[in-house]
């Protein structure tokens, strides 16, 4: 407030308590702007064009002054005892053309020593320092109390602030309240004991290209709703954060270069809803960015290097977007959430960051879309403590750990990303955890040097796979563990030195319409008490067998291919079960199918063909059913056998369709007993006609599941069992001379009509299942006679 003794005293008191004239100054004094102008003394005065006079201190000459006065301090140092009141429109107090200003205001001053409060007042070109010591003051308004304490208070208006230097022993060098609407520009706001700079209520501030450094507390602090432009600015070394955002405030900040910050570089919380973009956010304290309660910002476009802390941190409920970003460098990771956060993260990097790309816990759930994670350390995205986390169109790749680890019942949906080229696995599940993936590549990249698993499950955890590609990875593309759950479908699962799915520890797995191809083992690894199903699989170019089952496990496959893989097809020992139903196998290395030990196994109504060592090899096997299938030897090469029987067993091998050229069948003193059990036949041709019956049938359930199969005809010609389109017509045509109700397409005579008839598969109707297996035993030496057997299916 204004002392009142100016009003009443005609001779006012300098800060040295000198009594200054009233009277003119002195003409060409170097103290006044003013050429007529009188000097007074010998100590000169500060002249105030209005009343054309000079007085000897600041607060004295604004006191006089009146709207639109230029108030221009020549070079020196004023030591001020009273308040300055800028209280007058148009009013400006800038330093002169020439030297240093510096206004030092006295300890005496318990008020703030500036006072901004009309509108289109100036400060320009000072520096200007409060002395004393911070003074605890108990109750009261906090934000009074704080503006109490500030070198600069700019209480309303507009007022401007240029090229000064701001400097506050007692508390906030500039503090800015009410609905006012400064700009500060080009300023060095440094060395105060609390913020460089606050501003509160309904303000709107402009701050640009200023300096802030070395406070004591925050650099700029905005709360209640406090808003602005704040843009090339330099704000660095600061005790605390370099950039606090509180309350309900907004406002913008625009390339700014923050670093150093003890508790980081930005910090939004309560409920704001800033926007940071295109700042360089370097060298922070913990961490860079740090977002709270229920804080929502927009932040986009900033260079976030280097934190001690991690990048961007997001907790206590708060979210925000944040897109195209660039969070590289860190300490710890590039982006933290927790605490039930759910922030939103969009395209941006995340590289090089110690402690993983981003990590998230605490029940968050945040979601990722088109993000970059690379060559991060540990983990590209790590989750656990029950947390949601989406991820989506995303590169996670080049990590020392895990692409994505999975921990404490943490739930993930991942839909079309990329993940590759990390050391351990590309996916790690545990504890419970719930994956959910489609759409996406998880592989160890073009040169296969790295990452070791695809996908990895342990403790109870579950996934659902859809529409991936999983490839290339050393120690096997699926491993499931510890009972965990899988359940995968249309996925394309190849290329592993290992096996491409394995189960292991009682696990369980349902694989539907796989297409798992070229790893080095087997494609399936089946172990311990697991349990598996398979339906309409493709099981191929294995270098090992294509399917690989020991120890106690269950395993049931139906309707599925498993054909041209380096050794057998399947191969089954120890004490589990094996069920086989309508399945193709054939063109396999060595055995069609091998099963030894395996008691109450089930081979029913398979296609078992072209196998180059045996069809179906039974050893030491109890309590067998053996029952409609087809089961033929390489036609090309005579040295094959269809069936072979050795040690004990036992069980129901009847009324399969086998091929008995001379020495096909390897049955030991059982052979007859065998053979009349059974549908023989020799001849090439008769092999043939059953092996196109068995197409026919698999064609057909493939063309009733609408969905498309490739088919390897046994001349090695390709046929495709397409989705059915029907009319009356093409039934007609294709069916022939197939029975009403159930009945099945007739046995073609020759390959050549059964190429002609699978040309036609996109037109033929969906007819009852076909048999496997003729109905009458071909004469030896002849061809096949009398239409195919319905089937018991």
């Amino acid at each position: 407030s204004t002392p009142k003794s100016w009003r009443d005293e005609a001779r006012l008191k300098g800060p040295a308590g000198r009594v200054v004239s009233d009277s003119p100054a002195r003409k060409n004094s170097p103290l006044c702007d003013k050429p007529e102008a009188d000097a007074v003394g010998d100590i000169g005065g500060i002249f105030v064009p209005s009343s054309r006079r000079q007085y000897e201190s600041v607060a004295e000459a604004v006191w006089h002054a009146k709207e639109g006065d230029v108030i221009t301090l020549q070079p020196g140092t004023y030591s001020e005892v009273n308040q300055i009141l800028l209280d007058t429109k148009g009013v400006r107090v800038e330093a002169g053309a020439h030297g240093k200003v510096e206004i030092i205001m006295s300890p005496t001053v318990k008020a703030a020593p500036i006072v901004c409060s009309a509108e289109d007042v100036a400060l320009v070109g000072l520096k200007l320092v409060r002395q004393g010591v911070v003074e605890k003051v108990e109750g009261g308004d906090p934000n009074k109390n704080n503006a109490v304490r500030a070198c600069v208070l700019i209480e309303s208006g507009n007022a401007s602030v240029d090229r000064c230097t701001v400097m506050c022993q007692t508390g906030t060098g500039v503090y800015v309240m009410g609905e006012s609407r400064p700009t500060i520009v080009n300023c060095t706001l440094t060395e105060n004991v609390h913020a460089a700079i606050v501003c509160c209520g309904k303000t709107y501030t402009n701050l640009g290209g200023c300096t802030i450094k070395r406070n004591a507390g925050f650099g700029v602090w905005l709360l209640e709703s406090a808003d602005g432009n704040f843009a090339h600015n330099r704000i660095g070394r600061n005790s605390k954060c370099g950039v606090l955002c509180c309350g309900q405030c907004q406002g913008v900040f625009d390339s700014n270069k923050v670093s150093n910050g003890g508790q980081g570089g930005f910090w939004a919380q309560g409920s704001s809803t800033v926007v940071i973009t295109n700042n360089v956010i370097r060298k922070n304290h913990r961490a860079a960015m740090q977002v709270s309660d229920d804080a929502a910002p927009i932040v986009a476009s900033n260079t976030i290097l280097e934190g001690e802390g991690g990048g961007i941190v997001v907790h206590d409920r708060a979210k925000g977007l944040f897109v195209l970003n660039d969070l590289s460098g860190s300490c710890r990771a590039g982006a933290g959430v927790m605490d039930k956060a759910s922030p939103l993260f969009m395209c941006n990097m995340m590289a090089n960051n110690n402690g993983g790309g981003a990590v998230v816990a605490g029940e968050s759930s945040p979601s990722f879309i088109g993000n970059e994670f690379v060559g991060n350390g540990f983990v590209g995205v790590g989750m656990k403590e029950n947390t949601k986390v989406l991820i989506h169109s995303n590169v996670i790749a080049g990590t020392d750990g895990y692409g994505v680890l999975m921990q404490g019942a943490s739930k993930l949906d991942v839909f079309d990303s990329k993940i590759e080229r990390n050391e351990q696995s590309g996916i790690c599940v545990c504890d419970t955890s719930v994956l959910n993936a489609h759409g996406c590549t998880i592989s160890a990249g073009e040169d296969q040097a790295v990452q070791k698993c695809g996908i990895t499950l342990h403790g109870r955890s579950k996934i659902m796979i859809e529409d991936c590609t999983i490839a290339g990875n050393l120690a096997g593309n699926v491993l499931l563990n510890d009972h965990a759950t899988c359940d995968m479908s249309r996925c394309q699962v190849s290329g592993s030195k290992s096996s491409g799915v394995t189960l292991q520890g009682a696990s369980k797995a349902v694989l539907t319409r796989n297409i798992v191809s070229g790893n080095k083992i087997c494609n399936l690894l089946v172990l311990d008490d697991s349990t598996l199903e398979g339906e309409w699989n493709t099981l191929s170019e294995a270098l090992g067998c294509g399917v690989r089952i020991m120890g106690g496990p269950t395993c049931r496959f139906k309707h599925n291919t498993i054909m041209s893989n380096n050794e057998a097809g399947i191969v089954a020992s120890g004490n589990g079960r094996l069920s086989m139903h309508l399945n193709r196998v054939s063109q396999n290395g060595k055995d069609g199918i091998h099963i030894e030990g395996l008691e109450g196994s089930e081979i029913v109504d398979n296609a078992i063909f072209e196998n180059q060592a045996s069809g179906l090899r039974l050893k030491n096997a109890l309590d067998l059913k053996v029952t409609g299938n087809l089961i033929v030897a390489s036609v090309e090469k005579p040295s094959t056998t269809a069936l072979v029987l050795r040690g004990n067993v036992g069980g129901q091998l009847a009324g399969n369709f086998i091929h008995t050229r001379q020495g096909s069948v390897a049955a030991g003193h059982a052979l007859q007993q065998v053979l009349d059990a059974n549908i023989p036949c020799e001849t090439p041709q008769a092999a043939h006609d059953a092996i196109a019956t068995a197409m026919d049938s698999l064609a057909h359930y493939e063309r009733k599941r609408d969905q498309h199969q490739v088919i390897l005809n046994p001349d090695g010609s390709v046929a495709v069992a397409s989705p059915v389109r029907k009319s009356a017509a093409a039934a007609e045509q294709t069916v022939e001379s197939a029975a009403p109700g159930d009945s099945a397409p007739p046995l073609r005579g020759s390959v050549d009509k059964r190429r002609a008839s699978m040309a036609g598969a996109a037109d033929a109707p969906s007819t009852p299942v076909t048999a496997l297996v003729p109905a009458n035993p071909v004469a030896r030496g002849g061809g096949a006679t009398g239409p195919p057997r319905r089937s018991s299916m």
